[in-house]
């Protein structure tokens, strides 16, 4: 791990932030090699750890790195979750993931020849949220011009905390409640209000796409709980498009979701 930059720990509010040390074995002078085992000692004397306060050095001429794992974890227990993927951290100029995380479930991946182009879809699908397809980095996008589509804090540099939801807040320039004043539904009309990404090139495709000149954006999942709602499109719009939350069948990758990156 010394490729990453180091943790940080802060106060309640976010505060006097501070670098962790990064903590490495000490190996006694008068430990002879053969009872070291693996990255520590034996088991009979447990390592003793120091602090190392060395620079981490990055990757040289990559991008973007990409952890990928496969464990059952528990959130891969909760519904029928076959993958999920995040960023873990972000270059400082202009905000870019520049690694990420992403982790299959096992029990919920198919080895059936058969079911191989949809087990590809999800490696594609969970990179594009590693990459920046993910609410909690809506905050933090930019336009052409490389300057922030949300206000930061003077103090922090960064976008405004949503203490509840533990994610930075967002500006209406990307994410805007749309409302509805006649949604037909069965037996009549309903006032109903959207989420919608409404970044200049999203609004652009979509409008494109559907080809209708007045289409204020591209409508957010609204349903699934953590992990789906606002960070996949809309499935009921959206259908088979990749970033939708759910797999159905011969998923695609619209020029919408290239325009949200």
């Amino acid at each position: 791990d010394h490729h990453l930059n180091p943790c940080y720990v802060c106060n309640s509010t976010g505060h006097n932030c501070r670098a962790l040390p990064r903590m490495r074995p000490r190996i006694p002078d008068d430990v002879s090699p053969t009872e070291i085992t693996g990255n520590g000692l034996s088991e009979t004397e447990p390592p003793v750890l120091e602090e190392e306060m060395e620079e981490p050095i990055g990757v040289e001429d990559t991008d973007f790195v990409l952890y990928v794992s496969a464990v059952e974890t528990e959130r891969c227990r909760r519904g029928l979750t076959v993958a999920y993927a995040s960023h873990c951290q972000q270059e400082s100029a202009l905000d870019r993931p520049v690694a990420g995380h992403a982790n299959f479930c096992p029990g919920e991946l198919s080895t059936k020849y058969r079911d191989l182009p949809s087990v590809l879809s999800t490696v594609k699908h969970e990179m594009l949220h590693a990459l920046g397809f993910s609410v909690s980095l809506f905050a933090f996008y930019r336009d052409d011009n490389g300057e922030p589509l949300t206000e930061r804090r003077p103090d922090t540099g960064n976008p405004p905390l949503d203490e509840e939801l533990q994610i930075h807040k967002w500006s209406s320039r990307v994410v805007k409640n749309i409302t509805r004043k006649n949604w037909m539904i069965r037996g009549g009309f309903m006032e109903r209000t959207f989420h919608m990404i409404v970044t200049p090139r999203v609004v652009k495709e979509v409008r494109n796409h559907f080809n209708c000149s007045t289409l204020e954006g591209a409508e957010l999942e609204d349903q699934g709980g953590d992990g789906t709602a606002l960070t996949h499109w809309e499935k009921r719009v959206f259908e088979n498009e990749a970033m939708t939350g759910t797999h159905t069948q011969n998923s695609v990758f619209s020029r919408i979701s290239f325009a949200m990156m």
